[in-house]
């Protein structure tokens, strides 16, 4: 986990406060802008998906469906 975290504040990502505490960086929004937005239209498409293939309708969701 240490290398993770330093790996991200290496980037500019996470900043570490000098009480420990670890906050996300306004550099990681800029940086993973584009990537953000590609999941989001891919997450989109995804349900649209699911939804023609599963219609809402009236019933109560039951274990069989997930």
């Amino acid at each position: 986990m240490r290398r993770k975290v330093a790996t991200l504040q290496y980037k500019g990502w996470v900043t570490r406060a000098e009480d420990g505490r670890l906050a996300v960086a306004r550099r990681a929004a800029h940086d993973l802008e584009d990537a953000t937005g590609e999941t989001i239209a891919y997450l989109a498409a995804l349900l649209t998906v699911f939804q023609a293939c599963h219609p809402l309708d009236d019933r109560s969701p039951s274990q069989n469906d997930f």
